[in-house]
């Protein structure tokens, strides 16, 4: 996407992503909420991709919605940033949400020191 996108476009572009075939059920993000969490940790996008071991370029992917991390990165971000609020739980099945949530539910629930 070489031409700068408006809040229209991006949208449209994110539904479609979303409806791919590839993309069904798969736990995906809210952008903004993503990249105010990484800010609320204190942390660069190049200390995310070091610490995630990608490249900055995919952390700001994540963070304007136009690439999806894959679960295992997802999680981890939950551990990094101490928080799910950027998690869209309406794109995953029922049954993946209930494995899904107990895994985010340990980890945050560790990481506030009520574990």
């Amino acid at each position: 996407m070489s031409e700068t996108m408006t809040p229209r476009k991006k949208y449209e572009y994110h539904k479609i992503q979303r409806d791919k075939p590839w993309n069904q059920g798969k736990l995906m993000v809210k952008g903004l909420k993503l990249t105010q969490a990484r800010i609320d940790a204190g942390l660069s996008s190049t200390e995310v991709a070091r610490r995630l071991g990608c490249n900055k370029g995919s952390v700001c992917k994540w963070e304007q919605e136009y690439l999806i991390p894959s679960e295992e990165r997802l999680l981890k971000l939950v551990e990094m940033y101490g928080t799910a609020e950027f998690l869209d739980w309406n794109s995953v099945s029922l049954d993946r949400l209930a494995e899904l949530g107990a895994k985010v539910k340990e980890i945050t629930e560790g990481k506030n020191g009520r574990g």
